[in-house]
């Protein structure tokens, strides 16, 4: 007989007395595996994980984010370095608080109007996307952000790579309206 199994700060005498291995996942690192742009059956594998948190999908040839509202748990979301055109799919996740999208082909704020259903939204890097590709551009960008998502805590400054304008000031809106004008959220 082997010795105990161990699962996060949990030790159990025999491995059938462990929770399944979905039960136990919470950070899981995918970056650079290439997963290209079918990842669809893929990503939606990934809604077994019940207790997932915090998920990098980075540098992966990703080409849409379906399949990831499923996940439900997730706090961090890191989707940087792929061929994303919008935010479709990541609709209703309620406990996101981070995302991650720089380095994506991301050209309108109009792309990452389901955001708009995240409430826990807190930072949100969008730096390297056609939307931000010059000083103006990003300028309205952000505006148009902020007057949307004002509970947002931090959103990059196109200017100031790496670093985040602190958003503290604003008041989150009463009510988040998922559908507007053509060029808004």
């Amino acid at each position: 007989m082997s010795g105990p199994v161990h699962a996060n700060a949990y030790s159990y005498p025999w491995p059938d007395a462990a929770p399944p291995l979905s039960d136990r996942i919470i950070v899981l690192d995918l970056a650079g595996n290439r997963l290209g742009p079918d990842a669809a059956p893929s990503m939606k594998a990934l809604s077994s994980l019940r207790r997932l948190r915090s998920l990098n999908l980075a540098d992966n040839g990703l080409e849409s984010c379906n399949g990831l509202a499923a996940l439900v748990t997730l706090e961090a979301l890191f989707l940087q370095k792929n061929y994303l055109r919008s935010a479709d799919g990541l609709w209703g996740l309620a406990r996101l608080g981070a995302l991650d999208l720089r380095e994506n082909n991301i050209r309108s704020v109009t792309a990452l109007r389901p955001l708009s259903c995240n409430a826990a939204l807190r930072s949100l890097d969008v730096r390297g996307n056609p939307l931000c590709d010059d000083a103006p551009k990003a300028k309205d960008a952000r505006a148009r952000l902020r007057a949307r998502r004002t509970s947002l805590s931090t959103l990059p400054r196109a200017s100031s790579p790496g670093r985040s304008e602190p958003l503290e000031s604003l008041q989150p809106h009463s009510e988040l309206h998922t559908t507007s004008p053509a060029g808004e959220i």
